[in-house]
C-alpha cells in the first residue's frame, strides 16, 4: 500500500521534531527535572494561566469587531467558542495559522450565501494580516528599545533590520493604498502582476479592508496589547524557571515575537520542538550568561498553553461539534445561546 504524499510529509514532519528534542536531550538544553521543579512555583503558573486566558479573550474581541464589520453580529460568547476551538485544534496540527483554518472552516460552513461565506472567510484573512502587523511593529519597537540597553549580537542586528525593512514596504503599501484610487491601484497592480483574476480579487480585498480602516486600527491596538500580554506570559514562565532571574521584561518584547514567528512556520505539529529551538537560540543571544534553557522555558510555556486549550477548546469542540456539523436539523454554533 502506497502513502500519500500527505502521509509521507506528516511523517517526516515527526522525525524532524523526534531529531530536534534528541539533539536538545544529547546537548543538556532540555531536562525534564528542570520542568519539574518549575511545577514547584504553581504561583507563577498560575499568573502565566491567567495571562494566555487574557490573550484568548482579546483576540477573541478582535474577531468579534472585524466580523461586526461584515455583518456577522455574533453575541461575544460564540466567537470566543470559535476562537477556542482554533486554538484546540492549532495546538497540535502542523503551524500555529492552522488554528484560522478551522475557525474559517466552521464559519463558512455556516454561511449559506456565496458572498457571505466570501467575507467570512476574508474576516479570518485580516484578523491574521492585523496580528502579523501588531506583532512587526512591537518586535521593530522593542528592537530599537532593547539595542538601546544591552548589546545585540550582530546576527539579531540584522535580523531586526530586516523586520524593520518589511514593516517599511508594509506601511509604504498602506499609504498607497489609503491614498490612491482604486482605479490607480488597480493599474498599479496589473504593471506587477499579470494574472487579472488575481489583481481582481486582490483588489476587492484591498477595498474592502480600506473601507474598515478605522477598525483594523483599533484591532491592531488590541493586538498590541495582546502581544504585551503573551510577553508576560513568558515572564512569568521564565520566573517559574528561575525565580532568581533578572530578564528585563522589556527583553522579552523582541524574545517572545521572534520565537512565535518561529513557531507559526508549519514544520512540525503545532511548532513542536521548532519553537524550542528558536527559544534556546534567542535567549543565548540577548542574554548569554542566563542559567535557563529557552528550550526548557518555551515547552513550560507551552505545556501550559496546551493543556488550557484542550481543556476549554476540547469542551467546546465535544459538546457543538455536532450542532456545527447538522446545520440543517440543529443549531450552528453561532446560533446557539
Amino acid at each position: 500500500m502506497r502513502l500519500k504524499k500527505s502521509h509521507l510529509i506528516n511523517i517526516l514532519k515527526v522525525i524532524v521534531v523526534g531529531f530536534i528534542f534528541a539533539f536538545l536531550f544529547r546537548s543538556n538544553h532540555f531536562q525534564l527535572t528542570n520542568l519539574l521543579k518549575a511545577l514547584d512555583q504553581f504561583h507563577y503558573l498560575f499568573y502565566l494561566a491567567l495571562c494566555f486566558i487574557a490573550a484568548l479573550i482579546l483576540t477573541a474581541f478582535r474577531w468579534k469587531l472585524l466580523l461586526n464589520s461584515f455583518g456577522f453580529f455574533q453575541p461575544f460568547r460564540n466567537v470566543l467558542k470559535l476562537n477556542l476551538m482554533g486554538s484546540f485544534f492549532s495546538s497540535f496540527l502542523p503551524g500555529s495559522v492552522s488554528g484560522d483554518l478551522i475557525k474559517g472552516y466552521y464559519l463558512v460552513s455556516q454561511t449559506a450565501e456565496k458572498n457571505r461565506k466570501y467575507l467570512a472567510a476574508l474576516s479570518i484573512l485580516l484578523d491574521r494580516v492585523v496580528g502579523f502587523l501588531a506583532e512587526l511593529i512591537l518586535v521593530v519597537v522593542s528592537f530599537f528599545i532593547v539595542r538601546n540597553w544591552i548589546e545585540l549580537p550582530s546576527t539579531m542586528q540584522w535580523i531586526g533590520f530586516m523586520f524593520l525593512l518589511v514593516l517599511s514596504v508594509i506601511l509604504v503599501f498602506i499609504v498607497l493604498v489609503l491614498g490612491l484610487s482604486i482605479k490607480n491601484i488597480s493599474r498599479l497592480l496589473s504593471f506587477f502582476w499579470k494574472n487579472k483574476v488575481s489583481v481582481e480579487s486582490l483588489i476587492r480585498k484591498i477595498s474592502m479592508a480600506r473601507d474598515r480602516f478605522p477598525i483594523l486600527l483599533r484591532c491592531i491596538a488590541l493586538s498590541l496589547v495582546s502581544h504585551g500580554i503573551t510577553a508576560l506570559m513568558f515572564y512569568w514562565g521564565l520566573k517559574a524557571m528561575d525565580p532568581t532571574s533578572t530578564l528585563p521584561f522589556y527583553v522579552l518584547l523582541i524574545v517572545v515575537p521572534l520565537g512565535l514567528f518561529a513557531m507559526s512556520v508549519p514544520v512540525s505539529p503545532g511548532g513542536l520542538g521548532v519553537g524550542e529551538t528558536a527559544f534556546l537560540v534567542l535567549l543565548q543571544w540577548v542574554e548569554p550568561s542566563v542559567t535557563t534553557s529557552g528550550a526548557e522555558w518555551c515547552f513550560l510555556v507551552r505545556s501550559v498553553m496546551l493543556l488550557i486549550s484542550f481543556i476549554a477548546g476540547g469542551f467546546v469542540y465535544v459538546r457543538f461539534n455536532k450542532k456545527i456539523l447538522n446545520i440543517e436539523n440543529s443549531p450552528t454554533l453561532l446560533e446557539t445561546a
